[in-house]
């Protein structure tokens, strides 16, 4: 940026730089914000029971509008 003299202007003199911790990505679906689940069936259980129970409870516990 220049300043009023047309010489340049440092970043730092308006800038300051700060480390944050923050998410490591941002996942989309249909251009809206969506969460990953990830699980493991438990021994004795299959696949698809798992992904049964995780709907089952996605249905009883998330607000309208979440599947």
């Amino acid at each position: 940026m220049r300043n009023a003299d047309g010489g340049m202007t440092p970043l730092a003199s308006f800038v300051t730089v700060d480390s944050a911790v923050g998410a490591r990505s941002i996942r989309h679906y249909n251009g809206f914000r969506s969460v990953s689940i990830t699980g493991a069936a438990a021994p004795g259980y299959s696949s698809g029971q798992a992904i049964a129970t995780m709907e089952a409870l996605a249905d009883e516990m998330l607000p309208p509008g979440y599947g």
